[in-house]
């Protein structure tokens, strides 16, 4: 049985352990905003709930089709998430923006920050994974309670090394679509 005891921790916890090396740089706030928007949109909604989400625009209809404050949260931050990438596709017709199912399928830690240039910096990541249950237990518990829970969450792998590349713009920071997923761990 998951054991409610740490989510809000978690995913937070997850979101700030920000441990830069290499050439240090200190975590710029878009990065963890993106980081806290795409952990909450993956321990507290399905991949079938995303991509039932990409057919509105207001956090309102949501809330009044679905009943749910989860959905509507999750809404907004994937939202949140979308607004922080660099559309990268030329044809976005090809296939529809599915909020969250680009992002990782697991909760992301920071593990470093490395600038390469004032515009250029590459953000090295930990992929943990969560197991389905636990997704479906963290789910329930936010229903039952209409706010994010605390847990402790078991991860069905160990963490996955994934780089993301981001781009100042106009004098804020945004990740490109693309990640890059290291094959040996």
């Amino acid at each position: 049985m998951l054991k409610i005891i740490l989510l809000s921790c978690l995913v937070m916890t997850l979101s700030r352990t920000l441990n830069a090396s290499a050439q240090d740089m200190p975590v710029p706030p878009e990065v963890e905003q993106y980081i806290n928007a795409s952990n909450f949109v993956v321990a507290f909604s399905t991949s079938q709930e995303r991509l039932a989400l990409a057919r509105y625009e207001d956090p309102e209809d949501v809330k009044q089709d679905s009943g749910s404050e989860r959905l509507k949260a999750v809404f907004k931050h994937a939202h949140q998430i979308e607004a922080l990438e660099i559309e990268e596709a030329q044809d976005i017709n090809i296939i529809p923006r599915m909020y969250g199912l680009r992002s990782p399928s697991g909760l992301l830690q920071i593990e470093s920050v490395r600038s390469f240039e004032d515009t250029r910096m590459l953000v090295e990541v930990l992929v943990f994974r969560l197991q389905q249950n636990a997704v479906t237990q963290l789910i329930a518990a936010y229903e039952e309670n209409d706010a994010p829970p605390e847990i402790e969450a078991p991860f069905s792998m160990a963490p996955q090394r994934m780089v993301q590349e981001w781009n100042k713009i106009n004098g804020s920071w945004r990740k490109k679509e693309a990640e890059y997923l290291y094959l040996d761990q």
